[in-house]
């Protein structure tokens, strides 16, 4: 648990280790030591009970929304431009392309 980088994951499994290890016996004990929110601790409790340490632990990826840099009509031609390679020798030229005339 040392080289655990993640403070939630840390903390859920401090919480665990308190409880089992019986050195606590109420979550306000635990929530003075690991200064979390009552509720917090009440609901890494709750994934345990319901799921165990695979529910607990479950770390849901969040999805980053980025919108598109060339859309439309650019993209279009951008696409034509790209269906004959001779129009470019490099990535360079491409981005100078995108830049200047888009």
């Amino acid at each position: 648990m040392r080289h655990e980088k993640d403070s939630n994951i840390k903390d859920k499994l401090n919480t665990l280790l308190l409880i089992k290890s019986n050195k606590v016996t109420e979550i306000n004990e635990i929530v003075g030591l690991l200064n979390r929110h009552r509720n917090t601790i009440s609901s890494w409790l709750n994934k345990y009970r319901n799921g165990g340490l695979e529910k607990l632990l479950f770390v849901k990826k969040r999805e980053i929304f980025e919108p598109a840099l060339i859309n439309g009509n650019n993209l279009e031609k951008l696409k034509s431009r790209l269906s004959n390679p001779e129009d470019f020798s490099s990535y360079g030229e491409i981005k100078r392309m995108v830049k200047n005339r888009m």
